[in-house]
Order: structure tokens, then sequence, then C-alpha cells
């Protein structure tokens, strides 16, 4: 979750003496529980952080509880900085307060379950029933995380690779509408390629961001925002908010023109193709697109819309 947060409260004298201690090499440490914490690559992107970030000396994720043991120098980056620095990466930091940290990972395991067991499923090495206890969940990253840290950087690579076939392979032998176990019933295998892309891609971009890098987006991205459009039901079912069809009109790469939703919709959204694969991944929030809205529905859809479940 990003956000304008300034923590300027993290600076404070109260905040420190409650919550940061001294190291013998005359450094400052605290622990902060992150929100968004859910693969490896989020483990990698934060430990990432004494590398773009002048003054963190180390970062330490722990998966399991979703804390980060920060070390950092006062003299030379305030912890509010560091603070924003993760904000911006979609790692929103508080206090660690136990009994706070757990209710919040209880309500992002529930939404993250669903698309770990899929992957499983697919790969035809998982037992969706398995997946209903957010402890195995915990656990099955927690190895993967630990595995990770022992390997190089090339190694981390292939093996990513060798994850990507044995997604690819299954599928290569599926119709589009061959329907694939899901957490509450089944999704379409076309569906399910896309929802990978989507993950892919979105952590993509985190990574570019980290690495203060540009990224040129490619026609590719028309999946992405296929499948934003596709998921705006669920969204607003979930947001307990009522849904009407809304038509997306967006411009990609090289002036190619998407179209999706009926054309007799009241309620549209259009605008650069890019804005809206970002808007539905939330590495954008609304009043940061170039998006043109029309319709009380389409102007909820802005706030509520996700390509993920």
């Amino acid at each position: 979750r990003v956000t304008d947060r300034a923590y300027g409260e993290l600076d404070t004298p109260a905040f420190h003496e409650l919550y940061c201690r001294p190291t013998p090499a005359g450094h400052t440490s605290v622990e902060l529980y992150l929100e968004g914490v859910h693969c490896a690559a989020c483990v990698w992107l934060v430990e990432k952080l004494p590398h773009v970030l002048p003054g963190v000396v180390e970062c330490r994720l722990e998966y399991r509880r979703q804390v980060v043991r920060l070390t950092w120098d006062e003299r030379a980056v305030p912890l509010s900085a560091v603070a924003r620095r993760l904000a911006s990466l979609g790692y929103a930091p508080h206090p660690v307060r136990e009994h706070e940290r757990a209710e919040r990972r209880r309500v992002e395991d529930r939404r993250f379950l669903v698309r770990v067991a899929a992957a499983g499923a697919i790969a035809g090495t998982a037992d969706l029933t398995r997946y209903r206890s957010g402890d195995i969940l915990d656990e099955l990253n927690q190895i993967a995380v630990s595995q990770g840290r022992k390997m190089r950087p090339q190694d981390v690579i292939e093996w990513w690779r060798g994850g990507r076939a044995k997604v690819v392979e299954p599928l290569s032998h599926m119709k589009a509408s061959d329907r694939i176990a899901w957490s509450n019933g089944s999704i379409s295998a076309r569906t399910l390629a896309t929802i990978r892309l989507m993950e892919t891609w979105a952590h993509g971009l985190d990574i570019y961001k980290a690495m203060g890098a540009d990224i040129e987006d490619t026609q590719r991205i028309r999946h992405i925002c296929w499948l934003g459009w596709k998921s705006l039901p669920y969204a607003f079912k979930i947001a307990e908010e009522d849904y009407v069809p809304i038509r997306v009109e967006v411009i990609g790469p090289g002036y190619a023109k998407w179209v999706y939703g009926p054309d007799d919709a009241t309620d549209v959204i259009k605008g650069s193709a890019g804005d809206f694969a970002r808007l539905v991944v939330r590495r954008m929030e609304p009043d940061e697109t170039r998006l043109r809205v029309t319709g009380d529905t389409a102007e909820k859809a802005m706030k509520l819309a996700r390509a993920y479940l």
C-alpha cells in the first residue's frame, strides 16, 4: 500500500526512546512492521535498501512476522526518510505492536492465500485444501526466502526460470477455456496465465523503481488492462458496492487501442493503457493518472479497481 505520509513522528525523541536502540558501532536500530510483504521478491526488494538509500547500514526482513530489523546512521539519514522510501515501494511501515501486527497479517493473508494456492496447483505440486491455513503459507514462503538468501544472483534467476517453466509447460497443453481449481471454485487457463503475467509485471515495476531505472511499456500490457477490467465486478463485490458495466478505452504503445466493455455503457474510463495498468495493480493512485472518467460507478472504479484477488 503506497502512502504519502511524512512519518515525522519517527524522528521524535519519544519514538526513539520507545522503539530504537543504539548499536556498538554507533548506529541506531529499530524493528518495523511492514504492510504488503507476501513473497521472496518482497524480501529481496526490502533488503536492497542499503544499496539505494545512503545512511541505511543494514536491512533484514523476517518474512514470517513481516518485521524488518533496520540499522541506520542518524547523522546521514532520518528514520522518516527511510520510512518514506519503504512506503513508496508499497511497504508502509509501523512500529511493532504484536496484537496489531497479527491482525494486519490475518487480513493480508486472506487476500494473498488464493494466489499462492493457484500457483502451486497449476504446477501440479499443491493440494489446495492444505492452503486454508495461513501457517502453512508462512512456512512455504519462509523456506523459499531462506533458500534464496543462500544462492548467487545468477542462480536465483535460473531458479525463477525453472519455476516459470513449471507454469508454462502445463498451460501449453490446455485450451484457453479449460478450468483450473481455485480457492472457491475454478478459473480458466487463460485467466490464470494472465494473472501470472500481471504478478510478474507488477513486481517488476517495484524492482525498477527500487533501482532508479526507467521501464518502457510494451503492447503486452494489454493483458494487464484486460485483467483489470475483467476483475472490476469482483473488486466492487468485496468492497460491498453496487456494480454496473463499465467500458474501458485505452491507448497503448504504438497507438494501439484496446476497448473492453459494452458499447452502450454510460460509465467510461479512457486514457493511457500504461496508467490504467498501473492503477489496477495499485502502483499509481487515481489522481496520479491521466485517465478521464465519466459516471459515478467509473469514479468508484478508479479507487476500487484491482487486478489481483
